[in-house]
């Protein structure tokens, strides 16, 4: 059976612009360092991540788990 693991990103800033900012990831904020939305998600998709929802701010991803045996 296929086992998934999340990610919730959360933002903040207005997202039509390219300087928007991430603020929030799985529940941790990123400090004084937030990083730039864009370029971020791009990277997600890279790793695997899959964009799944997406309610006001925050936005749902999933990509399969690794199993090790």
């Amino acid at each position: 059976m296929q086992k998934w693991e999340y990610l919730v990103l959360i933002s903040y800033g207005d997202l039509s612009k390219e300087d928007a900012r991430l603020h929030i990831l799985n529940g941790k904020s990123f400090g004084k360092d937030h990083e730039l939305f864009y370029p971020y998600i791009k990277e997600l998709g890279e790793q695997g991540w899959e964009l799944v929802s997406v309610h006001d701010n925050e936005y749902y991803f999933k990509r399969p788990k690794e199993i090790s045996n």
